[in-house]
């Protein structure tokens, strides 16, 4: 896909955020909210730059919300 593509938003290469207007920033943020909200294994918790605790803490956020 291009740059533009459904693709993009999942790119794992670094985003430059000094290019990004701030609505595209914007748009960015709002695309990966719930990212930080997902379980990962190891090593993709890693690839991402996801402390390796990760998946505990957000199984705490998740247990909150259930009360």
């Amino acid at each position: 896909m291009g740059e533009g593509g459904p693709d993009a938003a999942a790119s794992s290469e670094p985003v430059r955020v000094r290019l990004l207007t701030p609505e595209q920033l914007a748009e960015i943020l709002e695309a990966h909210r719930y990212w930080v909200l997902a379980f990962y294994a190891g090593d993709l918790l890693e690839q991402l730059g996801f402390p390796p605790e990760h998946n505990q803490s957000v199984r705490k956020r998740l247990a909150g919300f259930a009360k």
